[in-house]
């Protein structure tokens, strides 16, 4: 990994126990491999409401949506770290019984929360 990248490894960091499960950070390398850097995680949130929150007193690195980050870039409280490697992309998934006599709610929830995490991801 790129030097800027191990340098997580300590510096302060916010890491989210729920999605990131406090696993190490993962970037993604031109090859399509990903690289893992085991973060100095000194705080540990279990929302990315709070790791923002945690990120705009000071207390670390972390990693967020920009989606959610850009009122706070845009007014400098927050400033975004340019990386050589991006972060690998978060995986979200949906457990349901089965396809063949999925309620009409149930798809139209479906339906959504992709539109939805589509729209996001190519923020």
């Amino acid at each position: 990994p790129s030097s800027e990248i191990e340098q997580f490894t300590q510096s302060p960091c916010i890491s989210t126990v729920d999605a990131l499960k406090g696993m190490p950070w993962q970037f993604v390398r031109p090859d399509g491999k990903f690289v893992t850097v085991p973060v100095n995680a000194r705080y540990r949130v279990n929302s990315g409401e709070m790791a923002l929150k945690a990120a705009l007193a000071g207390v670390g690195f972390a990693m967020l949506s920009e989606l959610g980050c850009r009122p706070f870039l845009a007014d400098g409280r927050l400033v975004e770290v340019p990386l050589t490697l991006p972060p690998a992309p978060l995986q979200l998934y949906a457990v349901y019984p089965g396809r063949r006599y999925l309620p009409a709610k149930t798809r139209a929830l479906l339906t959504f929360l992709i539109q939805q995490v589509g729209e996001a991801a190519h923020v």
